[in-house]
């Protein structure tokens, strides 16, 4: 290695000029050929570790002088390995011109005494991830975000060196990074760390000849005297998420950084144009520097005009520096695209989805259009909700078929072969502006083939609020095991009212075995407005037709309020189930459906009919079908049984298509008032 003087080095670097961003891999040769060793060091280990990446200046090959470095990258060892979801509390990066040359023995274990000059370019976590697999010659790169730069002259024959600290334990990669390996003194570099503190400043371990390899970013540097780079756009950024729109005042800020030899004075104004949108909304503003802005040196800058960014979808936002002394114009200027959100969002109600119509395929993940399988929640084989139409692969685990289309339809589904404590599946935004009690219904298939308590699953659901991405858990659940059928769900959304949301609905693997799948089907939320009918009365007087619900899907069994509606054709079974007190007589009537046309304090009120007796207050038009307190045939069979039902079942007779008419029963109690009455159900021929 050659040492040239650290004056005349500062002295070049301060008559730069930043060409174009360029990159260079280090060691040479590897950026689009796959490394030949890995290490787990440190971005997949728990301890805490220092490190010194050392790289012999001869690695920066068609580098004629020095560069401003202001990007490292990293990349998985195998183009198909998937990096993991990463999270480390404190990743902090200096970068080193080295005092030192990289062979083993040269470079020195104290830390500290290998650096002629060095800086500083990231502190603080490192997160990211998932990272696919990319199925081509390499992984992926991963940046590093380092937020400073570092000038470099690799012609000074000095080495380069990145020195990473790694603190706090953190969730690694899950996978091992690309590294290059050979005989002593044909790699071109080496690593030395101390794999169990993060603070030590004496190395423990060290590699002839392995080191990680990197992409650098930079730009190169030609003399002038002067000149202002526009070095980013700050702000606004993209949202971030499809529920996020951006508002109509955001604020634009940005970076520019004297490239000049010559110092700009206390002062100067500099002249900065905004442009969105290609002339949709312009500003010139003006910086008037409150210091002396020496050579490499940085300002921000926000403009005091806001733009209007809130229509969803992308924006260009473009920023020029317009100072007349400029000698190079080429880098006065930044083009950014920011995204806002909200251009899918869901303002219509009701909104069903019930996963038969977007065109499934069986055994895909691949959800409908706006919903979105979660990313962090893992990764492999059954890390997502996949679709499907017949009986899950493992009998007894879960569905036999669509809820509301057996056989054609598709239902969502977690399988039980992974071991993940959590699988989301996010919906569409949901703007529920104008829902006074919005409601969420669903259809869930939660059965073990254990049974409760051993080896289950869990399933829930969150609501996430937007702008933000606010999660409210498990506003629903969890609930493991309830055995085998398509169970109705109800959830009140009324505490999110007037806000856009996300639901997230989550399934685990990891109760252990794989006897317990989860479904999930015929997905509706809408403003949940009490009928005008009577509601069922459990214990004293009910009435089911055939699975009937109100218009809003709700079962009997819910106890909503009625009327209730069911739907068959010519020859089908319809099968009545009256519920009340043990061994009591049922009066079955019939006529049109009218709700609330008359009603009786303690008895319940009459929905069919098509007048009152203004006598009687009783309704007119209605048929007496069945009189369980006669001893004759049928009618004698109109009664409960000991444990309080009775069911019959009969063929629809052959009816023009539409509604045909509406039944509601009158059951006898134990009660002062003698008499409760059902729930009223229209029976609906379909052709």
């Amino acid at each position: 290695m050659k040492r040239h003087s650290t004056i005349m080095f500062a002295a070049l670097i301060l008559a730069g000029l930043l060409g174009a961003q360029s990159t260079v891999t280090l060691p040479a040769g590897f950026d689009a050929v796959d490394g030949n060793a890995l290490t787990s060091f440190p971005q997949d280990t728990t301890a805490d570790q220092r490190w010194q990446w050392h790289y012999d200046s001869a690695q920066f090959t068609g580098i004629t002088g020095p560069i401003l470095i202001t990007g490292i990258q990293v990349r998985a060892f195998s183009p198909g390995a998937a990096v993991a979801a990463f999270n480390f509390p404190t990743w902090n990066v200096t970068l080193i011109e080295a005092s030192t040359d990289y062979l083993s023995g040269a470079h020195d274990p104290t830390f500290a005494n290998n650096v002629l000059t060095s800086s500083v370019v990231r502190t603080g976590p490192w997160t990211g991830g998932p990272v696919s697999s990319t199925g081509q010659t390499t992984a992926d790169w991963i940046d590093m975000g380092i937020t400073g730069s570092f000038l470099y002259d690799p012609t000074t024959g000095n080495d380069f060196i990145i020195q990473i600290s790694k603190c706090g334990g953190g969730t690694g990669w899950g996978v091992p990074m690309d590294g290059a390996s050979g005989p002593h003194g044909t790699v071109g570099g080496n690593r030395y760390g101390h794999v169990s503190s993060c603070g030590a400043s004496v190395s423990n371990f060290n590699n002839d000849e392995f080191v990680p390899i990197v992409r650098l970013l930079y730009t190169q540097v030609s003399p002038l005297t002067d000149d202002l780079s526009l070095e980013s756009i700050d702000a606004p950024q993209s949202s971030g998420n499809p529920c996020d729109a951006l508002s109509t005042t955001e604020t634009v800020s940005v970076t520019f950084r004297n490239l000049g030899s010559n110092l700009v004075p206390s002062g100067t104004t500099i002249p900065i144009q905004l442009d969105v949108d290609t002339g949709a909304q312009t500003a010139m503003e003006s910086v008037v520097l409150a210091s002396d802005l020496n050579p490499l040196d940085t300002v921000s800058f926000t403009f005091a005009t806001s733009v209007d960014l809130s229509a969803p979808g992308p924006h260009i936002v473009e920023v020029t520096l317009a100072w007349a002394p400029d000698g190079n114009v080429a880098n006065d200027q930044q083009t950014q695209t920011v995204t806002s959100g909200g251009g899918n969002t869901i303002t219509t109600f009701p909104w069903v989805e019930d996963f038969d119509g977007f065109g499934a395929i069986e055994g895909s993940s691949i959800p409908p259009a706006n919903w979105e399988q979660e990313v962090t929640d893992g990764s492999g084989p059954e890390a997502d909700w996949t679709f499907r139409s017949n009986v899950t692969p493992t009998p007894g685990t879960g569905p036999t078929g669509d809820f509301d289309a057996p056989g054609s339809g598709f239902y969502a589904y977690v399988e039980d072969e992974g071991n993940f404590a959590s699988v989301g599946l996010l919906s569409p935004c949901l703007d529920l502006t104008g829902l006074a009690q919005p409601t969420l219904v669903f259809r869930l298939w939660s059965e073990s083939a254990f049974g409760p308590g051993f080896q289950e699953n869990v399933f829930s659901v969150d609501v996430l609020t937007y702008p933000g991405g606010v999660a409210t858990p498990q506003v629903f659940g969890p609930v493991g095991h309830l055995g085998s059928g398509w169970r109705f769900q109800v959830v009140d959304l009324t505490a999110f009212a007037g806000q856009v949301i996300r639901l997230r609905f989550a399934a685990s693997s990891d109760g252990g075995g794989t006897g317990h799948d989860i479904a999930l089907d015929h997905v509706r939320l809408f403003d949940r407005i009490p009928g005008p009918g009577q509601a069922p009365q459990p214990g004293l007087a009910t009435l089911d037709i055939s699975a009937s619900e109100t218009v809003d899907g709700f079962p009997v069994s819910s106890g909503e309020n009625g009327p209730y509606f069911t739907s068959a054709s010519t020859g089908d079974t319809m099968t009545f189930v009256f519920g009340g007190e043990p061994n009591q007589s049922i009066l079955l009537l019939a006529g049109p459906l009218q709700p609330g046309l008359t009603g009786f304090q303690n008895v319940g009120q009459f929905d069919i009919g098509t007048g009152v007796d203004p006598m009687t207050l009783f309704p007119t038009g209605v048929v007496l079908v069945a009189d369980g307190t006669l001893s004759t045939p049928p009618h004698a069979f109109f009664r409960t049984t000991s444990n309080g039902t009775a069911v019959f079942s009969a063929p629809l007779p052959p009816l023009p298509p539409g509604p045909w008419t509406t039944f509601q029963a009158a059951l006898f109690t134990s009660l002062p008032s003698v008499l409760s009455l059902t729930n009223a159900v229209q029976i609906n021929v379909s052709p």
